[in-house]
Formats: structure tokens, C-alpha cells, sequence
């Protein structure tokens, strides 16, 4: 653990960063090793990538959510490779691989994560991948007296998640959100009480604050994302096409489907 950067939930809520080099500076401040810092670097260097071309329903990048997560577990002092894990931490749901998989973890994913950030983050996101609160709740305190060290941090983790989706009234800007405001309105003072059963006071506190705020400051329609996104989104840059490549285009010429192809084209 290191020294906490926040003493009180405003302070918590106004300190979360949304990119990636104001939660360099945090780290910065804690003083964490080189190394660390590294492991982080190279889990938001993976994020970028996986998270490319990818926003959440209200139009917020990927990244921004997943840096404001790891952020908020800088700020209350979690471990480091904790915080890389943030970065990375539902890329098996929802990263873009290349491989036109969904909510898989396969073993070729798995490798490339493990080049990226160790074997110890990897093992900590598969977990993540599947053991979510949406799943848990409730759970008593004899539940997380039984628990292991590395499942009461995931456990954190995914409060930070649940926090980032409240942060600026997130869930308001975007249409299709009863996914979490129902859970949420459902489960609020489990929620709470159990950042408190984590050791996590300030968080729990930052947690009861901004799902008050967003009970009690509507946004206008105008600035709501529109309907049919529900979880994320891709855009393509306008740029990216498939061409075929001239090499393959001059292997072909000549062939007989050319030439049938050319006759089509001329109406012969």
C-alpha cells in the first residue's frame, strides 16, 4: 500500500483523473519505483490499444474510464499492480483483440496480456472477468472475513468501477444506463457498507456523495447520448478502409477469373 493522496470523499471525487498523465503524476507523488511505474505504463499502453476505436454509451472514451478507475485506487493508496490491473481490468469483455470474440479469455489473449504486464495483472483481470458484483451481492461480513487478499482488492476494483459511473454524473449522459442505476439503486447501502468492511472509508464515503448527486442534478436531453448504445460503442476512423493490397491485385491479373471478370464489367 502507499501513502493515501486523499483524506475525504470531495477530495477523492475532485482529485480522479481522466488521462493517463495526470495519473503518471499521482504515482509520481507517491513516490512508486521505477519498475511499477513501468508495469503501469506498459497496462495503459495495452489499454490504448485494445480500447482504440471504443466509448462508452455516453461518449466517453474507454481509456478515460479506465484511467479514472485506476486513479481512484491511486488516490486511496492501493498497490501498484493493482492500479495496472484497473487499466486493464474488463479487457476480456469488452477489448478489441482482433479476434471478433466477446466476453472470451483465450489463450492467445491471455499471452499477449502477460507479455504486456506479468503473469501476477493477468491472473487478477481473468479473475475480474469472473467474479463481479452484479453477481455477489450481498455480502456479509463473514463472507469477507473469509476472503483472500487478492479477492477483497478486486473487490475494490470494482467499487472504483461502480464510483467512475457516478463521477461528473457519468450515467446521466447516456440514455441506456437503468443496467447500472438499477443495480445501483438496488444495492446502494450494500455498496457502501462494504468499502467500509474493505477498509476503505473514504471510498465509501465518495460512493454515498456521488450517487446523491446524481439523484439531485438532471442534465438536459440535449446533451444525452441517444438511445441503442447501451454499454459502448465503436467508432472507425473514416480512414481506416481495406484496400487490397497492389501485389495481391498484379497476382491476379491475367488469370482466367480476370479476364472473365473484365468481360463481365464490359458487357461481353
Amino acid at each position: 500500500m502507499y501513502r493515501a493522496l486523499v483524506q475525504s470523499a470531495p477530495d477523492l471525487l475532485g482529485s480522479i483523473a481522466g488521462v493517463n498523465t495526470r495519473l503518471y503524476r499521482q504515482l509520481l507523488d507517491q513516490q512508486r519505483p521505477d519498475v511499477e511505474l513501468a508495469m503501469i505504463r506498459r497496462a495503459y499502453d495495452l489499454a490504448a490499444a485494445l480500447y482504440s476505436a471504443s466509448y462508452q454509451a455516453n461518449g466517453r472514451p474507454m481509456t478515460a474510464h479506465v484511467v479514472s478507475v485506476a486513479s481512484a485506487l491511486t488516490l486511496i493508496g492501493m498497490p501498484s499492480h493493482i492500479v495496472a490491473g484497473a487499466l486493464v481490468h474488463n479487457v476480456y469483455v469488452n477489448g478489441d483483440f482482433g479476434d471478433g470474440l466477446h466476453r472470451a479469455t483465450t489463450p492467445a489473449r491471455r499471452r499477449r496480456v502477460i507479455q504486456a504486464v506479468g503473469s501476477e495483472v493477468e491472473g487478477l483481470i481473468e479473475r475480474f472477468s469472473q467474479w463481479r458484483l452484479t453477481d455477489r451481492l450481498p455480502l456479509t461480513a463473514d463472507d469477507i472475513a473469509a476472503m483472500s487478499q487478492l479477492d477483497r482488492m478486486i473487490l475494490t476494483i470494482d467499487l472504483a468501477d461502480v464510483l467512475d459511473k457516478y463521477v461528473d454524473m457519468n450515467l446521466l449522459y447516456a440514455q441506456d444506463s437503468e443496467w447500472i442505476s438499477d443495480f445501483v439503486d438496488a444495492h446502494e447501502a450494500a455498496l457502501i457498507q462494504l468499502a467500509h468492511r474493505l477498509d476503505q472509508p473514504v471510498l465509501a464515503h465518495a460512493l454515498a456523495l456521488a450517487f446523491e448527486q446524481v439523484r439531485s442534478n438532471p442534465i438536459p436531453d440535449t446533451l444525452v447520448s441517444k438511445p441503442g448504445s447501451r454499454y459502448a460503442r465503436q467508432i472507425v476512423p473514416s480512414s481506416w478502409v481495406v484496400r487490397p493490397s497492389i501485389r495481391w491485385t498484379q497476382r491476379i491479373k491475367g488469370t482466367p477469373p480476370w479476364r472473365f471478370a473484365r468481360r463481365l464489367i464490359r458487357g461481353a
